[in-house]
């Protein structure tokens, strides 16, 4: 049994040590991310779970809540979610921003089994 994003539960578990595949993986995944985020892809399929506030997480009883928000930008939080919102993601490079973590996150080998 293991967490899962949303509680998707889609998890199938392959061992992987080839350095080569790592790498690849790596890239694989960090290009994903960068265009389901470029393309505004993440945010229509899962814009749903998020929550801006206590009181909507408590009264969903699910989803993500955005509470590290700096409390300038908490008004518009909703406002990421549109067309507008999303330019302005791309313009400031999120999305290359989301694949470098991505890539080190699937890349690092800190604490691997050997």
């Amino acid at each position: 049994m293991a967490p899962s994003h949303f509680n998707t539960q889609p998890w199938r578990y392959v061992l992987v040590d080839a350095e080569g595949i790592i790498g690849e993986i790596a890239r694989i995944g960090g290009e994903s991310v960068r265009r389901l985020m470029e393309e505004g892809t993440f945010c229509r399929r899962y814009r749903q779970y998020f929550r801006f506030s206590e009181r909507k997480m408590e009264e969903k009883r699910d989803g993500i809540h955005l509470d590290q928000v700096p409390r300038a930008l908490k008004p518009f939080g909703r406002q990421i979610f549109s067309e507008r919102g999303q330019a302005i993601i791309n313009r400031f490079g999120v999305p290359e921003t989301l694949v470098e973590d991505n890539r080190k996150t699937a890349g690092e080998r800190e604490g691997a089994c050997r």
